[in-house]
């Protein structure tokens, strides 16, 4: 601590650590962010014929997508082309994970890697994709619990992965007076 002194002239009786969030990843990688289809869901609740409950429904699971794609972005894979063959650790990842018994399987791939790295647990946002899957293949009309779940399940997603991502995932540090 001494040479640390020395070289670095900080009094380390009154410093503090700060997470370096300086990075080279843009903040803004896509023209519409996860946070801007989530306001638009959130304006389309406003709508209260079929149109909005449909825009409400695929405004929250496109902010949920884009959300994922974002945090792999960061976490440095193609999520454009996230296969196993080109990642052959994450398949090791979702598999040591899966060996729990509290592991819902039918969910998408790129959640399976959110839920494995212990970002988030998927469980409850794999229900805003269902009721948008039931819109979209069986043509039925989101109920209105479905439709305020599916934005409040994209709000919770979105707000705690990016505080995850942002203040549990900083690497760098700089100790300063």
């Amino acid at each position: 601590m001494n040479e640390l002194s020395d070289i670095f002239k900080i009094k380390w009786n009154n410093f503090y650590i700060q997470g370096d969030v300086q990075t080279s990843f843009e903040a803004d990688i896509f023209e519409i962010m996860p946070k801007d289809f989530l306001k638009f869901a959130k304006s389309d609740t406003q709508i209260t014929e079929i149109k909005g409950k449909i825009s409400v429904v695929a405004n929250a699971k496109r902010a949920i997508d884009c959300q994922t794609d974002y945090i792999l972005a960061y976490l440095g894979y193609d999520y454009k082309n996230l296969n196993l063959e080109r990642y052959p650790e994450v398949q090791i990842i979702i598999d040591e994970f899966n060996t729990e018994s509290n592991c819902e399987k039918n969910i998408a791939q790129k959640l399976k890697i959110i839920q494995a790295l212990g970002i988030s647990p998927v469980s409850l946002i794999n229900r805003t994709r269902k009721v948008r899957n039931k819109l979209e293949h069986e043509y039925s009309i989101p109920k209105n619990n479905e439709i305020l779940e599916a934005v409040e399940l994209a709000d919770l997603f979105i707000n705690t992965t990016s505080n995850i991502v942002i203040h549990e995932m900083i690497t760098d540090y700089a100790i300063q007076n």
